[in-house]
């Protein structure tokens, strides 16, 4: 009888070492791969809630748009009848800025919703491929390969305006330089922050009606330093406090660009042109940011010094396919979407990943 209950905790032993070695060397992902019916790219994504959400894609002679009111499971095809860009065809970028008001861009024409995405309604002006809207009625568009044009609406899309000449005028070289990225914080919309070719830092203080230098001394101080492009991406959390991104890693200022500190040596080579430089960050409420660089996505609890990156990877080896990502958004506190293309040996198409904390 004794024999026999030692035998039992023996093999109980043995079976739970070996669920630690499996445990160990077993990989796992932070993402589930969802289905979707989608042979192109994805490059754009907007989630509303958790459940309803929007993915857009495509190539230079056909769009994507699809929506989702189930989290994922499964998904409508959008196709709205003149979508036709002379530039690409693609859905570069989706924002919603209410449960029914949305905006999309593709090439140089850009498209709005009034109700979730039934119907879309092709705006009047010239648009390029980053879009962003600070809240309802107030957007910008710029594109950052072409020469200082960015564009405002005031209006909810109705009107389209160009900045005058000089409004982000260089203080390194004569002349307004290309606009890389724009960042409105997420409690405040009338402060927001543009920055240059340059890395040159600019500041509204009243939603975009007007702008100006906010990081002079650091740009000549640094330009020689950081090489051509000292500044690749930038994320505010107030108007004091914000994060600089280049090739040295993650600088961080707490009195106004006055002064940086490297914090986190973290290389992102944001060098993707359909994001520009806008640093794809998601920042919902709690106290985790989520923010995709070098086609990984990182999560950080403690403001960019110390990052985990989520584990995308680990899709190649239990789906055996090869996922790469363009886009993420947290649509909660808990649960993401990430969007891409994904390969095998025999074929690609797109790929949406889901993301539950």
């Amino acid at each position: 009888m004794k024999k026999t209950f030692y035998l039992i905790v023996l093999s109980a032993l043995l079976l739970s070492f070996n669920s630690c070695l499996n445990n160990d060397t077993k990989k796992s992902s932070d993402f589930e791969k969802l289905d979707i019916a989608c042979d192109y790219n994805l490059y754009s994504v907007s989630f509303i809630n958790e459940d309803i959400g929007f993915v857009g894609g495509g190539d230079q002679y056909n769009h994507v748009l699809f929506k989702t009111t189930d989290g994922g499971i499964t998904w409508d095809n959008i196709y709205i009848d003149d979508f036709i860009s002379p530039i690409d065809n693609s859905v570069d970028a989706i924002c919603f800025t209410s449960e029914n008001i949305g905006y999309l861009m593709f090439g140089i024409d850009a498209y709005k919703t009034s109700d979730q995405g039934e119907t879309w309604n092709k705006m009047n002006g010239f648009f390029q491929r980053n879009l962003h809207f600070s809240c309802v009625d107030t957007g910008f568009t710029h594109n950052s390969d072409s020469e200082a044009k960015i564009y405002y609406t005031f209006d909810g899309g109705q009107n389209w305006d160009r900045y005058p000449e000089g409004t982000f005028k260089s203080t390194i070289e004569d002349g307004d330089l290309w606009i890389e990225g724009v960042q409105f914080l997420t409690n405040n919309s009338r402060i927001g922050f543009a920055f240059d070719q340059n890395g040159e830092i600019f500041i509204t203080r009243n939603g975009g009606q007007s702008w100006e230098i906010y990081n002079k001394d650091w740009i000549a101080l640094n330009k020689n330093n950081y090489g051509e492009y000292p500044v690749k991406a930038m994320f505010f959390i107030s108007e004091l406090e914000g994060f600089i991104f280049n090739d040295e890693g993650i600088f961080k200022t707490t009195d106004g660009c006055e002064s940086f500190t490297l914090i986190n040596s973290l290389n992102l080579h944001i060098n993707n042109q359909r994001i520009g430089g806008d640093l794809k960050i998601s920042y919902p409420e709690g106290n985790n940011i989520y923010f995709l660089g070098n086609e990984n996505i990182y999560k950080t609890e403690n403001q960019f010094i110390k990052n985990s990156k989520l584990s995308v990877e680990d899709l190649d080896n239990k789906y055996e396919v090869y996922v790469e990502v363009y886009n993420f958004t947290m649509a909660s506190n808990k649960i993401g979407y990430a969007v891409g293309y994904e390969s095998d040996e025999d074929s690609r198409g797109a790929a949406v990943l889901k993301y539950s904390k």
